[in-house]
């Protein structure tokens, strides 16, 4: 069987795969500092509260994940404007007849497991 020669497209810029990798972190961060939050483990120690400062701690990272998180997300809509076609704001939305088209191919592909023909131009 004869293999056909395959064209690599850059698709994601390096910004976007930075505000991804920013938005794993924070959210990692916000995660495990939410759950040592709402459920906090006992205090094993025997020196006095005042002198364990840990919750300051995990609610100080807890605060600027979310405030990182945040203005990461300000500066990807700010790069949905200014991005490449496959960053851009309308490449979330189907608001042409062919994006409806595709949509509605993926939802049959991926969702219902139909086996389908590509929609053609």
């Amino acid at each position: 069987m004869k293999t056909k020669n395959f064209k690599r497209v850059y698709v994601w810029e390096v910004p976007v795969r930075i505000f991804h990798w920013i938005n794993v972190l924070s959210l990692t961060v916000l995660v495990l500092s939410g759950f040592l939050i709402a459920n906090p483990p006992a205090l094993l120690s025997n020196a006095e509260p005042f002198n364990l400062h840990m919750f300051g701690t995990v609610r100080f990272l807890h605060f600027s994940a979310a405030y990182i998180f945040f203005f990461n997300m300000i500066l990807r809509i700010y790069w949905s404007f200014v991005g490449n076609q496959f960053s851009n704001w309308r490449a979330f939305w189907p608001f042409t007849k062919k994006n409806w088209s595709n949509f509605k191919h993926v939802l049959k592909i991926d969702i219902l497991l139909k086996n389908d023909k590509i929609p053609q131009d």
